[in-house]
């Protein structure tokens, strides 16, 4: 592996010697490698001011409770067709931008790991079913999400925990 060196600011410094010390990270060289994997990732050599585009889509930051306020008024059925619509927008620019096909079960492991990258939730799937652990929105947005982005038909499992699992069809 090359071996590179570079100026970093005194107070860069500091920062990466506190979060070291204080156990956040084993070194300033994994802070380092795991920046520039997230900025190879997020495609940040694209963000412009505070225009933020990933893998060729304008993104913005919203909190989970301002997400919330916007969905509340949707009934189940209404929020589920709106989870359909985003899964087709994730298709989609997979498709355009990254060349794959998301409803291709054999891609299903590189889109899920996108959607868990997205913070959507800690996503796992078997032949039997997939388990979001800590969801970012509602089962009912997820659950079409879900099925549109993976082409798939899907039955949600009843939790009452902050877990969705939707079992395949």
């Amino acid at each position: 592996m090359p071996v590179t060196s570079l100026d970093i600011p005194n107070e860069m410094m500091e920062y990466l010697e506190r979060i070291t010390e204080g156990g956040k990270t084993r070194s300033k060289r994994n802070i380092v490698l795991e920046a520039l994997e997230a900025y190879r990732k997020f495609t940040m050599h694209e963000w412009q001011d505070s225009y933020y585009h990933i893998r060729g889509f304008r993104y913005g930051f919203v909190s989970r409770r301002a997400l919330e306020e916007l969905l509340k008024n949707l009934t189940d059925e209404q929020a589920y067709e709106a989870g359909k619509r985003a899964g087709r927008i994730l298709k989609d620019c997979c498709l355009a931008t990254l060349n794959f096909d998301t409803t291709n079960k054999k891609n299903w492991s590189r889109a899920l790991q996108i959607v868990t990258e997205y913070g959507w939730g800690q996503i796992q799937f078997d032949e039997h079913r997939i388990v979001v652990q800590r969801p970012f929105l509602g089962k009912r947005v997820l659950h079409g999400y879900l099925e549109a982005a993976l082409g798939v038909q899907l039955s949600e499992v009843k939790t009452e925990e902050d877990v969705a699992i939707f079992a395949f069809e």
